[in-house]
């Protein structure tokens, strides 16, 4: 019985290379059948094997089969791989492109022609004769040099499209044309060569070669499938494995020589098929998860993306429609100011004072949400301005404290104030405005959420350990739930309870004062023992420098009683 190694090792490697050209063509269709790109690179592959099993057939025919006949269907079988390069070149990496109907004919028209004319005539194949090595060799008629013409043509343009493709793709796509050219490149080189140029010189010893070189396309491919996800490579690599491992079992099969013998393969075989099917569907299983996991990452990539787009133009939004409000606003607020003041005249009657009073308090309101939500959008865009000098913190806070001390004992609440000895010894390099804006929303916040007959403590101190000077403003008001401390600093964020207390604010106050203390790398927080037990609001800035630590706290005395207003 013959044995591979009786067989020509041209033949065999011609086998081997056909056979794994028509599986990975196979295998890769199953993927997808209705894929353009892998329909394409299916019809090369078969065109390929069908090439090299035509072949094959043409070097090993016993006498009494018509040769002729098989060397006329090896060049309609060659003919059809440069056609099925070109729609592969045009729709791998971008399946979504399309060929039209009259374009496709126009392709195919030449081959049908080249078919024609070496099946129907000699004009192709004038005969077939035995080399004195007993090797079938073809003798060319007049018309295989319009065969040689096609052929070149049609690869050369196969390899124009694909270097036009990769110059104007990029990212993943570029990748996957890159290895696809060189080894279509290759492989086109090594068939022109020994099948075209060589023969045409005369010498067609170095024909079998042709489709040797095939595997320099299916070598490159199978790069792309690995480091570039052109195919799942390793579902790929394990059905090809399956396939010849589940051929070689079945020839085996076939070739027992005693029923024993056949039954043990029988139930090998079976045995590995079942392991074969569980260990495919599990490849395909993890396949279609890896496919879920990308989409969902490439479609939240996208969804991040708008978002960010979204979010620019809100704050554009904002922007600009906070400034077209906040001129009228402020034009309302000062006039309502001056009426009160008197400016126009004595306003008759206490009703009239009220309902303008209202209106002041309104448009007030109106303008300092308005500045939150300008600010918002300066930090969130990175124009935030600051004019940082050597401030005195006591001497901002005394300004502040003047300015709510009226609306303070108009609500019943009464304010303590810690005297300083050495205002020198707290001064902090700041933003006089953004440090009074952050103040004063501490102290609108205390006064607003602290009832009636309540109490407002503002101490100024020094951190023992790191010389901060940290400002604390406590009141005995609401309290903070446990639950809201986390989310306290953070955009639009308030309290339920407070907001049935207190309905009017945007929950930017704390957002911003926070963003405001990290541009001075100072910070802010809060503490509270819960709800309805008060509240302290500490603001920590880095000290400027001056006095020795000892300087300055030396005169701090923490028991010292505070001062009424």
């Amino acid at each position: 019985m013959p044995t591979i190694f009786d067989i020509d090792i041209r033949i065999f490697l011609q086998i081997l290379i056909g056979a794994i050209n028509f599986a990975l063509g196979i295998l890769v269709l199953l993927r997808d059948w209705k894929n353009t790109s892998n329909q394409s690179f299916t019809a090369v592959t078969t065109g390929m094997a069908l090439w090299v099993f035509t072949r094959v057939l043409f070097q090993l025919a016993p006498s009494g089969i018509p040769i002729e006949v098989i060397a006329k269907f090896l060049f309609i079988t060659s003919g059809l791989v440069p056609l099925f390069i070109i729609p592969l070149v045009i729709y791998i990496g971008d399946s979504q492109r399309h060929i039209p109907l009259r374009t496709g004919f126009l392709i195919i028209t030449p081959w049908l022609i080249v078919a024609g004319l070496a099946a129907l005539t000699d004009e192709i194949v004038s005969a077939v004769a035995i080399s004195p090595v007993g090797e079938h060799v073809v003798i060319y008629g007049g018309g295989f040099y319009y065969f040689a013409v096609y052929m070149i043509t049609y690869l050369l343009t196969g390899v124009y499209i694909l270097i036009k493709r990769y110059i104007e793709t990029s990212g993943l796509v570029k990748a996957q044309l890159r290895y696809v050219l060189a080894g279509s490149s290759t492989s086109i080189l090594i068939g022109l060569t020994t099948n075209i140029i060589l023969p045409l010189l005369g010498v067609t010893s170095y024909v079998w070669l042709g489709p040797i070189g095939t595997i320099a396309l299916v070598a490159f491919i199978s790069i792309a499938m690995t480091k570039h996800r052109l195919w799942n490579f390793r579902l790929v690599a394990t059905e090809i494995f399956v396939f010849f491992l589940l051929i070689i079992l079945l020839v085996q099969i076939f070739i027992a020589d005693t029923p024993e013998r056949m039954l043990v393969r029988v139930g090998t075989f079976f045995l590995i098929s079942l392991f074969s099917f569980f260990l495919v569907r599990e490849s395909l299983r993890e396949l279609k998860t890896q496919g879920r996991i990308q989409q969902l990452s490439r479609t939240l990539i996208a969804a991040n993306s708008r978002l960010r787009e979204i979010d620019v133009q809100k704050s554009d939004f904002v922007s600009i429609a906070s400034h077209q409000l906040r001129t009228p606003l402020t034009v309302i607020k000062g006039y309502t100011s001056m009426l009160l003041e008197g400016t126009f005249g004595a306003l008759i009657n206490e009703h009239q004072r009220s309902i303008v009073d209202k209106i002041y308090r309104s448009s007030e309101h109106l303008v300092t949400m308005i500045d939150d939500f300008l600010n918002i959008a300066r930090i969130e865009r990175g124009q935030m301005s600051y004019a940082f000098a050597k401030i005195d913190l006591n001497n901002v806070v005394r300004e502040i404290v003047e300015d709510v001390k009226v609306s303070a004992k108009s609500e019943g609440l009464t304010i303590l104030y810690e005297p300083l000895r050495e205002e020198e010894g707290y001064s902090v390099i700041a933003d006089h405005l953004k440090v009074a804006q952050v103040v004063s929303n501490l102290f609108d916040n205390a006064v607003k959420y602290t009832p009636r007959g309540g109490t407002i403590t503002v101490r100024i101190t020094k951190d023992p350990g790191t010389g901060n000077v940290v400002l604390s403003i406590t009141d005995t008001g609401m309290g903070i739930a446990p639950e809201t401390m986390p989310r306290l600093f953070k955009r639009f964020s308030r309290d339920m309870k407070m907001k049935r207390f207190h309905g009017e604010g945007s929950g930017l106050g704390l957002y911003i004062a926070r963003q405001i203390m990290d541009a001075h790398n100072g910070s802010i927080w809060a503490e509270s023992p819960g709800t309805g037990k008060g509240s302290t609001f500490f603001v920590s800035f880095p000290r400027a420098h001056g006095k020795t630590l000892g300087e300055e706290i030396k005169g701090f005395n923490p028991h010292q009683e505070p001062q009424r207003i």
